[in-house]
């Protein structure tokens, strides 16, 4: 069994590995608009949803984000469903931990259909009590959406897993456990410093849910 009987993920960086699907598609879009993606790494764009990363790490004005965001959208979503790339071993984890009647959520600031269609791709959909993705017409930040599913969701004893800082946050927010997931993409810097568990690989995840 587990001594949680809620598990919330985070996806990109924690269950589904997005580099694959995303590198080319976003280095093509930030050319396109004149930006250089050399001085960019791809963990720059991993966790916070594009628009922010492109207003606030990329510096793109106001007015072209919209522009950006409809040309890098459909290429990407073309991308990621052409490589569906999970860390090895989380698909088989979840199903495991379905099987223990242990409830699962999705809390992730990735765009809200691709999430969603790549979650049903991959025949996962009945294995998550509530998948809450990013809905740009009603932004909700981190905390919000772990604070969503847990309205969502009763339990005693929860738990979030995730790769960056965002997550941390947000766990830290809503006052519950938080597994950093260091096989993800965190920034150089230990910016999972304060995770109450680390964890190298989804083995190590397993043992730790497990237990």
């Amino acid at each position: 069994m587990s001594r949680w009987d809620l598990i919330i993920y985070d996806f990109d960086g924690t269950l589904y590995d997005t580099r694959p699907g995303l590198e080319r598609v976003l280095h093509q879009t930030l050319r396109t608009f004149g930006f250089d993606p050399d001085q960019y790494t791809l963990k720059d764009f991993i966790g916070p949803p594009m628009e922010w990363s492109l207003e606030h790490t990329v510096g793109a004005p106001a007015s072209m984000i919209q522009e950006m965001l409809d040309y890098f959208r459909p290429r990407y979503q073309e991308a990621a469903l052409e490589h569906l790339v999970f860390f090895d071993g989380a698909l088989a984890l979840l199903e495991e931990l379905q099987a223990k009647k242990i409830k699962q959520a999705v809390a992730s600031l990735k765009f809200s259909p691709l999430l969603s269609r790549i979650i049903q791709e991959v025949e996962i959909t009945d294995q998550f009590e509530v998948i809450a993705g990013h809905d740009p017409q009603q932004p909700r930040t981190k905390t919000e959406l772990i604070r969503h599913v847990l309205e969502q969701i009763p339990a005693k004893n929860p738990i979030m897993i995730g790769d960056r800082h965002f997550d941390l946050v947000g766990a830290q927010n809503v006052g519950i456990p938080f597994i950093g997931a260091d096989y993800g993409y965190a920034n150089d810097g230990d910016e999972l410093a304060n995770s109450t568990y680390r964890v190298k690989d989804i083995q190590e995840l397993r043992q730790l849910l497990l237990v």
